[in-house]
């Protein structure tokens, strides 16, 4: 459940946590474990490795933790909260500009609402790929063995077919989500394979207000990290809700966890999400909510300036 305070938590349902440490990349890429930061049992490194099916981008490889304090969002001078950054991050958003397109503000009917950036593998849906498949969605350890949970197929343009399960109660998540808040998918999935995945999910185009690729990830040091600040609106307003701890690095304040989903028909994560965020719906800036709630940039501080510096 979620606990403002609590040290750490998670959207999640009974005593099952997306946070397990054992971050090994699958598919064919190596080990890319990472220790516990600063000791803490429960922190996730859930890492999804970039290695899967991309040889141009290769292998991960452990890595060793850098010590000493990391940095932390800072105040400027108005009091305004000033957004995490460094070196390495800005090469990299510079390099990948052009890939890069901003997200517009806020249209006229949404303007106020929160906005509410999903991930979709393991956080919506699960996919039961073939091994051949994996290219399309970056690698990560996953359950290797799953079972039919309100499946459906999509059918690539190369006529491959994907067999999707869906995480319980997300029909009605989403609808109730899209009416409340400004919605965006945001995946590091190739465009090929989310692209018809997400139409089936939205065949209308009434739920989503953008969706975002692997080509509007951060490339970092084998990862792919999702940004915020792509999105043409005070981070204040705008939450990232995604099973992958390494995703939040760029914007720690502003993540929301969520346990990962395989095929558990008893799953309600999704209803606890609807709660979570009815909560903070009205909040004029929802990062100390959330630092309360899964205190993130200490847990995650060292694998930050490992990973973006």
């Amino acid at each position: 459940m979620i606990r403002p305070g609590a040290h750490p938590t998670t959207i999640e349902t009974g005593a099952t946590r997306s946070y397990s440490h054992n971050a090994s990349a699958r598919a064919g890429a190596q080990d890319s474990s990472l220790p516990p930061v600063n000791g803490h049992r429960n922190v996730s490194t859930d890492a999804k490795s970039a290695a899967a099916g991309n040889a141009a981008n290769g292998p991960n490889r452990r890595r060793r933790q850098p010590h000493g304090p990391g940095v932390a969002t800072g105040i400027n001078a108005n009091g305004a909260e000033k957004p995490y950054t460094s070196a390495r991050l800005n090469a990299v958003r510079n390099s990948t500009l052009s890939n890069r397109p901003a997200i517009p503000p806020q249209a006229p009917q949404d303007k106020g609402k929160l906005t509410v950036v999903l991930d979709v593998d393991e956080t919506l849906i699960h996919s039961r790929l073939s091994a051949h498949q994996e290219q399309f969605r970056q690698a990560e350890e996953r359950k290797e063995a799953t079972v039919a949970v309100e499946e459906f197929t999509i059918t690539l343009a190369d006529g491959e077919i994907v067999r999707v399960n869906k995480r319980p109660g997300l029909d009605k998540f989403l609808a109730y989500a899209s009416e409340h808040y400004e919605l965006f998918a945001y995946t590091a999935g190739l465009e090929e394979y989310a692209r018809p995945l997400l139409d089936w999910l939205d065949p209308k185009g009434t739920i989503f207000r953008g969706r975002l690729y692997r080509d509007s990830c951060l490339f970092m040091r084998g990862y792919y990290l999702k940004d915020l600040q792509k999105f043409e609106r005070p981070l204040s307003r705008v939450l990232l809700v995604d099973n992958n701890a390494f995703c939040f690095l760029p914007q720690l304040s502003n993540g929301v966890p969520i346990s990962s989903w395989y095929d558990d028909p008893n799953d309600t994560a999704l209803s606890v999400l609807a709660t979570f965020l009815e909560r903070i719906r009205d909040e004029k800036d929802v990062r100390p909510f959330l630092r309360k709630s899964f205190n993130l940039e200490t847990l995650l501080r060292e694998h930050r300036e490992q990973i973006v510096g």
